[in-house]
């Protein structure tokens, strides 16, 4: 098994929203922010090749949306997954599996591309099953106020149209070493994929536990739609992880890619800060 990190872009989020109700004065010693409480984050995707399968976990803003809007959103149109893919060597038509953990537009805009030559939107990997729970997709049609401007058709129906999608109904293993569980606070029917290594398992953490200073089951971002649900499911996960052979890889967290968790005391904390060629070395 061989893992590959994917620099897909960064974006500036107001570290209000990033973590809730904690106080800046909190924050803001873990995390840091510019003059306008910006927070910097990362678009990390992870490729991950075994046996005859290259599968691709979640694909970042693509290249579909106009420079006004990413401004706005405080990310741009380069780097993404395209050029990342290219820098290592990649093509597209290599992705077997794409795993979409959810249909905001930050996760799936990658997903299709806009044809040079019909200028019509395609499958950005077309000889790949995406995969991505009923839940999300069902929630999809019908958002709540607060998640109906993340949500881009041109982003996933394409893949319907061509017949890629492949929907998960429960928690799932797509290869023997990877399994697909259902997560519900961020939004409906998130999936998070559990990798099963020689050195431990890595859990690709997506907006569920978006920074490694998300840890503490209070530190929960005000894009959650169910914070509450947050906290157990959270609490749950670190009670099951910590102590043990896990591995959270961050997608958002621009400054730790990877950490093992630890419960100190009452609360959960990170236990190693470690890079992914640092694990991949422990798998040798």
């Amino acid at each position: 098994m061989e893992f590959v990190a994917l620099d897909a872009g960064q974006f500036m989020a107001d570290g209000g929203a990033l973590f809730g109700v904690v106080p800046k004065a909190l924050w803001e010693k873990r995390y840091k922010c510019d003059e306008n409480n910006m927070c910097l984050l990362s678009l990390r995707c992870l490729l991950v090749k075994v046996d005859d399968r290259v599968i691709l976990i979640e694909t970042g803003v693509g290249n579909k949306l106009d420079e006004k809007y990413l401004n706005n959103n405080g990310t741009s149109s380069f780097p993404n997954i395209f050029t990342a893919l290219d820098e290592k060597g990649i093509s597209a038509n290599e992705i077997t599996d794409v795993v979409l953990t959810h249909l905001h537009w930050d996760h799936v805009g990658g997903a299709t591309r806009i044809d040079d030559e019909t200028g019509k939107v395609v499958p950005s990997f077309p000889n790949a099953k995406y995969w991505v729970s009923k839940t999300q997709w069902d929630h999809a049609h019908n958002a709540n106020y607060r998640e109906k401007s993340v949500y881009f058709p041109d982003n996933y129906y394409p893949l319907l149209d061509e017949g890629l999608l492949e929907f998960i109904e429960s928690d799932s293993f797509i290869h023997p070493k990877i399994q697909l569980r259902h997560f519900n606070g961020h939004t409906p029917g998130q999936l998070i994929p559990f990798i099963e290594t020689s050195a431990g398992t890595v859990i690709y953490s997506s907006d569920m536990i978006p920074t490694a200073m998300h840890m503490p089951i209070p530190w929960v971002a005000a894009y959650d739609s169910y914070p509450v649900t947050v906290y157990e499911e959270k609490e749950k996960l670190l009670k099951e992880i910590a102590g043990k052979d896990y591995f959270l890889f961050f997608e958002h967290d621009y400054y730790t890619e990877m950490a093992s968790v630890k419960w100190d005391r009452k609360h959960p904390e990170v236990n190693e800060q470690l890079t992914l060629v640092d694990f991949q070395n422990r798998m040798r």
